[in-house]
């Protein structure tokens, strides 16, 4: 009204019960590279859509960017 536009957003947030990756897990080599995808599901382990998964490496024998891209650094076991 009045030449004025008036807007209103709304974020809400869903727990996430689980999160699956696919693949579940992998070998590479030094230098290897792996595509992870992440699917996350709600309470009734219903498919989240629309949402964001952000991947992180804890060891050092593998990276990991933010979208999923594992590359293979050292021998040994990586947790993602």
């Amino acid at each position: 009204a009045n030449g004025r536009i008036d807007s209103t957003r709304v974020t809400s947030f869903v727990p996430v019960r689980r999160v699956d990756l696919s693949p579940p897990a992998a070998q590479l080599a030094v230098g290897d590279t792996l595509a992870l995808t992440a699917t996350t599901f709600d309470r009734n382990d219903a498919v989240l859509t629309g949402g964001a998964v952000t991947f992180a490496a804890l060891d050092t024998t593998a990276t990991v960017t933010a979208t999923g891209l594992v590359v293979g650094r050292a021998p040994g076991t990586a947790r993602i």
